[in-house]
């Protein structure tokens, strides 16, 4: 299932800061939660936490304003600024984000929500403020609740994609339906055909064919 309803996100923000910004929510039980930022990258962003508690702001992986204590509920995360790294691969945070709402502009180098399992809904249209990523292994792995097809163009602005860069991207992702968009890697010219290794493995929901031209554009 895919959203693209921005109401009520608890930004505290004007309206084009909000549009530049990654939006998640979240279930959450009376704990603390810390976000997955891996080290290696660059931060500097404002986090809201949609709880009505005060904006902070966050300059390093380990940095204190990452952290963030909350009552039992479901609320929506937004992060305005720079965020290059945001990494949940199977950690204690994959139980936690239940839909991505926006992915906004925050210069992603390394994005993964690999293992939430309890994520149903990515944003429709193309993946945002991602253009110098170079790898999407394994972003939506084991990704089992989401649903709905997926979005006919949503690499489209990541044309620095190489390597292996699509190895298990929707891997175990069994709840997705439909069939596989024609075009979906038609701008990832630097990915060769050895770079889709189980790309959709265990996709069983998938239906259709696979589409012919589908990888005309790997080398």
């Amino acid at each position: 299932a895919y959203d693209n309803d921005y109401d009520n996100v608890g930004c505290g923000e004007t309206e084009p800061e909000i549009y530049d910004a990654f939006i998640f929510r979240v279930t959450v039980g009376s704990e603390s939660v810390t976000l997955p930022l891996p080290s290696g990258y660059t931060y500097s962003f404002n986090v809201d936490w949609g709880d009505g508690s005060a904006i902070g702001e966050v300059t390093s992986y380990n940095h204190a304003n990452a952290t963030h204590t909350y009552s039992a509920g479901t609320y929506d995360i937004s992060i305005s600024g720079t965020c290059q790294g945001f990494a949940v691969n199977d950690g204690v945070f994959k139980t936690k984000i239940v839909e991505v709402k926006q992915w906004g502009n925050c210069d992603f180098l390394d994005l993964d929500f690999y293992g939430c399992l309890n994520m149903t809904t990515i944003p429709n249209g193309s993946i945002t403020g991602a253009d110098n990523i170079t790898n999407f292994a394994s972003t939506f792995r084991g990704c089992s609740g989401l649903t709905g097809s997926i979005p006919d163009h949503l690499f489209d602005n990541n044309t620095l994609v190489s390597t292996n860069g699509f190895s298990s991207t929707f891997y175990g992702c069994s709840g997705l339906t439909g069939s596989i968009p024609d075009h979906l890697f038609d701008n990832n010219t630097l990915v060769s055909t050895n770079g889709f290794s189980s790309t959709f493995y265990g996709c069983s929901g998938l239906t259709g064919s696979i589409p012919d031209h589908l990888f005309d554009n790997n080398t």
